[in-house]
C-alpha cells in the first residue's frame, strides 16, 4: 500500500458500500498524521443513521448516496475545496 504521505492528495472520495472496504481505508486514515486532516469525501448505496454517525466520528466533510452525476460531485468537491484546501 502506498503510503498517504508520499501520495499527499488534497482530498479522498471513498466508495463505502457494504462490500467494499471503505469505512477501514477511513478509519485507518485517520490514525496516521498524514491523514488525520485531509478532507474525506463519502459515496455510499445508502446512508443509514450509524453510517452518518461514524461519518462524523471520523470527520468526513461530506456525504453522498448513489447515484451521484457527476455535476453533483463537482459541487460537492469544489465545496470541499473552498471551505478545506
Amino acid at each position: 500500500m502506498l503510503k498517504i504521505q508520499d501520495l499527499q492528495p488534497a482530498l479522498l472520495i471513498v466508495d463505502v458500500s457494504d462490500w467494499s472496504e471503505g469505512w477501514g481505508l477511513v478509519e485507518k486514515l485517520r490514525t496516521v498524521k498524514a491523514g488525520r486532516s485531509l478532507p474525506v469525501l463519502l459515496i455510499a448505496g445508502a446512508m443509514r443513521a450509524a453510517d452518518a454517525d461514524k461519518a462524523l466520528q471520523l470527520e468526513v466533510k461530506s456525504c453522498l448516496t448513489k447515484p451521484v452525476s457527476a455535476d453533483t460531485l463537482r459541487r460537492e468537491v469544489d465545496s470541499i475545496a473552498a471551505q478545506y484546501l
